[in-house]
């Protein structure tokens, strides 16, 4: 974590949403760099590889792609939610899964949040469906 927090101001930080999504209060509370991918330094067409920031106390609202993704959270914790199951506190280190076009959401509380992302299969440049 160290190391990212040396190189934020040296990466390229993007956000998929406008303020019509979510407010214009998310998008000054989250953030993310890709590393591989579309969009990356590392270009994929199958792959995408980067990380999400959350400030503290932000809410990502429900929201589903047609990309699986794993999450790792590498800081801060968080709690999560995919439609079917009830809201969890997850620890870094511990991999999170939503299938492809599964409701997902995730909380923070006092701590800021950076989790490393992999999105596979599907368009890797499609904006979310919000929920």
């Amino acid at each position: 974590m160290e190391c990212l927090a040396s190189a934020a101001g040296d990466l390229c930080w993007c956000q998929t949403y406008a303020a019509d999504d979510f407010g214009e209060d998310f998008l000054n509370r989250y953030g993310w760099c890709e590393f591989v991918g579309m969009r990356g330094l590392v270009k994929s067409q199958r792959l995408a590889c980067g990380v999400l920031m959350l400030a503290p106390h932000t809410t990502y609202p429900a929201h589903r792609h047609v990309d699986e993704e794993i999450y790792i959270p590498i800081s801060g914790a968080a709690r999560w939610w995919r439609r079917g199951d009830s809201w969890k506190a997850v620890e870094p280190g511990t991999p999170i899964h939503h299938p492809s076009g599964i409701s997902h959401a995730v909380k923070t509380d006092t701590a800021p949040l950076a989790a490393l992302y992999l999105w596979r299969e599907g368009d890797l440049t499609q904006k979310s469906l919000i929920c």
